[in-house]
């Protein structure tokens, strides 16, 4: 008996062996399996790193770029900006300078208009009086030739009656005479 106790110690012993084997086997197995998962974790984080930097430093690239870009073009815009202002100003300096020469013109044609006015006023007045004038030598030309023409009726009735005398003593003149 003491031997079979003895195996059953033993088997008990193995068993309870057994029992503590695997035990630690899980655990070293966890503790590996941890390790593992963190090594891949530690894996997948360095990518995820890698890539946001690549990605950060693109995006960045393309920030810079883009300030750039705009950079230049308000640059660009700025400088026809200004063109188109110092154009503007010629411009409204131009028209500035054209509206007081034509302004002056005006003024100066005006004055002119003025003074034609004013001679062609005085020209008429000068015009009506000179009718008037002519109008009081037309009257008196009308008497005159009115008076000329009654004194041609009398001269001519007159000048007939003289020669209406003169034929009377020249037939007798010649009455006489022959």
């Amino acid at each position: 008996m003491r031997i079979s106790m003895r195996l059953g110690a033993m088997l008990m012993i193995l068993l309870g062996l057994s029992m503590l084997v695997p035990a630690p086997l899980s655990v070293v197995s966890a503790h590996t399996e941890e390790v593992e998962l963190q090594r891949r974790v530690d894996e997948i984080r360095r990518e995820i790193d890698e890539k946001v930097d690549r990605e950060f430093a693109r995006v960045s690239e393309e920030l810079v770029w883009r300030d750039k870009s705009i950079t230049g073009r308000s640059k660009s815009v700025d400088w026809w900006l200004a063109g188109i202002a110092v154009f503007q100003g010629i411009s409204a300096i131009f028209i500035a300078v054209a509206a007081v020469l034509g302004y002056s013109k005006f003024q100066q044609l005006k004055t002119e208009a003025n003074d034609h006015v004013a001679e062609v006023k005085k020209a008429a007045e000068e015009a009506q009086e000179h009718l008037k004038d002519i109008q009081d030598t037309s009257a008196q030309v009308a008497a005159i030739s009115d008076s000329i023409l009654r004194a041609d009726k009398r001269i001519d009735v007159d000048s007939r009656k003289i020669l209406e005398g003169l034929s009377d003593e020249s037939e007798i003149a010649r009455t006489d005479s022959t």
